[in-house]
C-alpha cells in the first residue's frame, strides 16, 4: 500500500448534540484602522465560524521545523 494512501482510524462519533453556532456582540474595538479595512461596528452582532482541525491538525497541517 503506498504510504499516501495510508489511514488512521477515524475518530469516534460524538454521542451528544453540540452547538453549531452562536451570535455575538462586538463589544470593543482594538484596532480601529484594522476593523474600519474589515466592516466590523461596535454593538453590530455577529455569527463567529470554527474553522478549527477537531483532533486532525497533523493530516490538515504539517509539522514545520524550525
Amino acid at each position: 500500500m503506498l504510504r499516501g494512501l495510508k489511514r488512521e482510524e477515524p475518530l469516534p462519533r460524538a454521542k451528544i448534540i453540540t452547538p453549531i453556532g452562536s451570535v455575538q456582540v462586538i463589544a470593543e474595538i482594538f484596532d480601529p484602522a484594522i476593523a474600519a479595512a474589515y466592516g466590523p461596528a461596535k454593538d453590530e452582532r455577529v455569527v463567529p465560524t470554527h474553522c478549527g482541525s477537531r483532533g486532525l491538525g497533523r493530516q490538515i497541517e504539517p509539522p514545520r521545523r524550525l
